[in-house]
């Protein structure tokens, strides 16, 4: 069978980006329409010098009654008559907008990719093929720039992102349509396509057509090219900003990030806007798309640079200024308490802490030895203990002091950065702070000549963490 010059085009696209390697195996998402349409017929042709494996996968977003019912009938039957194995599935669009207040378009998106990542991690797949062409590259990039996007939005979408891929990026909607005629393929047409109330139908019959006559016969070319340009600029800036958050990072964990402030303040902000971008990702452990708005309370923020400042992030993430540090980090629940059972180990955070009871005659104390471990006397206690961290207010009596001070006060004169402070658990009696862990006891329980029963109190850092 001789290929058309657009099967030709489309194969080169998958052999150029390595959009599929020999043997996957492939979701293909089947509207009905002649994109997905020529999508797939493609892909079965190529399915056995690529050793593929097909499936479809139609999505029933609730909307349209009858036609849709129709749609999800067409493409059981357009499955069945190349042999390739449908998975039909249906999401409630209308439901998930009361829910979430926003709009048809970016709800049945949102459902459509929820759908998509749930069915390949039940189905065993290796990509998601997906039928965006030139002209749904151009609308892309168009809406994104009357959006206000930056490098990220203006590249458009990917040939390849994730699991996801477009091998029909490169050939315009004209091409598409010749070949299904040529290959006498039937498609349905969406009776939405042509309902100008939602903004992708608008830019394309209204603002395309109307930039076309105006200005630029060769719009869609330019919108092409500029997404070409800065797909590449954004790919410099993605690797700048891995190179940065590499050279200022002090301190990474799973749920903190603590950049030096002073050597990310010597890049550009466009290159902090990018190591944001990053460090979400990474502290998320998926991509998160930040509101465009983020981006300029994130510099507004740096720019003030006040000590004990803070950012919200979605998902509750939140970025702290502190002395010499930027922390990237989720704030601790200040309401959690834990307590605390004589000689039993009990988890507080990412550590555990054990009280053991003891007589003094029976046990060798060795102050200073441990700053995790500490020893003071049972009878100046009042049971139960808690453990919680220290909330605005708290006070107490260090050891070997006569009067009171507020445990922010005391984190300050001891230097203890502002980020590691909520961390920082508190044991507690009915009568107040017992021990800072890690810092300083109560003076009113430390030990005397008169002690007789002690408590020695001990932290290690949780085994499961």
């Amino acid at each position: 069978m001789t290929n058309s010059p657009l099967h030709t085009r489309i194969k080169n696209t998958i052999d150029t980006y390595h959009l599929l390697s020999k043997g996957d195996s492939v979701l293909i998402a089947v509207s009905g329409g002649v994109d997905s349409v020529v999508l797939t017929h493609v892909l079965w042709r190529l399915r056995e010098s690529w050793r593929l494996t097909l499936h479809l996968i139609h999505i029933h977003h609730g909307l349209r009654g009858e036609e849709a019912d129709r749609d999800e009938q067409f493409v059981q039957e357009f499955g069945a008559s190349l042999n390739i194995p449908v998975l039909p599935q249906r999401v409630d669009v209308n439901g998930y907008v009361q829910e979430h207040r926003t709009s048809v378009e970016d709800a049945a998106r949102t459902l459509r990719y929820q759908c998509f990542q749930e069915v390949l991690e039940s189905q065993p797949a290796d990509v998601v093929a997906l039928g965006h062409h030139a002209d749904d590259q151009a609308e892309t990039i168009l809406d994104h720039f009357i959006r206000g996007s930056g490098p990220a939005g203006l590249s458009g979408m990917r040939r390849k992102n994730g699991p996801f891929i477009r091998p029909l990026l490169d050939v315009t909607r004209q091409e598409i349509e010749t070949y299904a005629h040529s290959e006498g393929l039937k498609y349905i047409i969406d009776s939405t396509n042509a309902d100008i109330r939602f903004k992708r139908n608008k830019i394309r019959h209204r603002l395309i057509p109307f930039l076309k006559d105006e200005f630029n016969p060769s719009i869609v070319d330019g919108l092409l090219r500029t997404g070409t340009v800065f797909s590449q600029v954004h790919d410099y800036f993605v690797s700048e900003a891995a190179h940065a958050v590499e050279y200022c990072t002090i301190q990474a964990q799973k749920d903190k990030i603590i950049l030096d402030i002073h050597r990310f303040f010597q890049y550009f902000n466009i290159i902090q806007i990018y190591v944001l971008y990053h460090i979400v990702d990474v502290l998320a452990g998926q991509k998160v798309q930040l509101p465009v708005t983020t981006q300029f309370r994130f510099l507004e923020f740096l720019k003030e640079n006040r000590i004990g400042s803070k950012l919200e992030l979605p998902d509750n993430w939140e970025i702290l200024i502190d002395h010499d540090g930027l922390v990237f980090h989720r704030p601790v629940n200040r309401n959690e308490t834990v307590s605390v059972t004589p000689d039993r180990w009990v988890v507080f955070g990412c550590q555990r802490f054990l009280v053991s009871e003891h007589q003094r005659a029976g046990i060798d104390i060795r102050f200073g030895a441990d700053r995790f471990m500490e020893y003071i006397d049972r009878e100046q206690v009042s049971m139960p203990l808690t453990l919680r961290t220290f909330q605005p207010g708290d006070r107490f009596v260090p050891f070997n002091n006569s009067g009171g001070k507020k445990i922010s006060d005391f984190f300050t004169d001891l230097k203890v950065p502002l980020h590691e402070r909520p961390y920082v658990p508190i044991l507690f009696d009915q009568a107040g702070i017992v021990w800072v862990a890690g810092y300083r006891i109560a003076d009113r329980v430390k030990i005397t000549e008169q002690t007789t029963h002690i408590l020695k109190l001990e932290m290690r850092k949780d085994l499961h963490d």
